[in-house]
């Protein structure tokens, strides 16, 4: 084998390294604190999160509304309304009022 081959062959094998450890820093990255990787599923945990630590004033109940959602995870209306529709559809919080401005989520 000459120079060449090795050079060549060395450089292949650093390639394929290099690549498996881009792919494995890539996925950290997209892990949040939680070690959930599924974005949607971060942002749920992020919107129990927000609604287990928001203070209410005494004798209200915690509460968060589709705005509070859109704003905190920066996603739009619709994302947002999907992800609490979801969170309800768990079990996990429950709307109240029908729709309108006047619509607000608590924990069940």
């Amino acid at each position: 084998m000459g120079i060449v081959s090795i050079v060549f062959i060395a450089l292949i094998v650093g390639v394929i390294i290099g690549g498996a450890i881009a792919m494995g820093v890539r996925e950290d990255a997209r892990k949040n604190k939680t070690g959930v990787s599924n974005p949607k599923e971060s942002a749920k945990n992020t919107i129990m999160e927000i609604l287990n630590s928001k203070a209410a004033s005494e004798g209200e109940e915690k509460r968060i509304t589709n705005n509070d959602v859109e704003k905190a995870i920066g996603v739009s209306d619709a994302t947002a309304t999907r992800y609490l529709d979801e969170l309800e559809e768990e079990g996990k919080i429950e709307q109240v009022g029908k729709s309108g401005r006047h619509v607000y989520y608590k924990k069940k």
